[in-house]
């Protein structure tokens, strides 16, 4: 983690999943943020690449929200390690929604 930026592990719930998530922020947060959503393609997990990217956005005045689709990481849903197009299209409508929900979040400004 960069000395300018804060990570905050956390989830959100849409359809009865429950979706592990992390959000990166800058220390300094002067106003309601863009924000990028990353879920991680090829069946990895949040925690696979996508932070070094994630810490870089924020340090740089992005809030990101970094989540694992269902069936993967630490999300729910079984069985486990299920890849289906249209159900992770949904869970990055749900993390969308997620993202916009966030206060510190400029809502028009969300960005996958």
């Amino acid at each position: 983690m960069t000395q300018n930026t804060t990570k905050t592990v956390t989830s959100f719930e849409s359809g009865g999943i429950r979706y592990s998530a992390d959000l990166y922020l800058p220390l300094q947060i002067d106003g309601r943020l863009p924000c990028i959503v990353m879920g991680h393609g090829f069946s990895g997990t949040k925690d696979l690449g996508l932070p070094a990217f994630a810490e870089r956005f924020a340090a740089n005045g992005f809030a990101v929200l970094a989540f694992d689709y269902r069936h993967f990481g630490e999300s729910n849903g079984d069985p486990r390690q299920v890849v289906n197009v249209e159900r992770q299209r949904e869970d990055y409508h749900a993390a969308i929604r997620r993202a916009r929900s966030l206060g510190m979040v400029d809502p028009g400004r969300v960005v996958v």
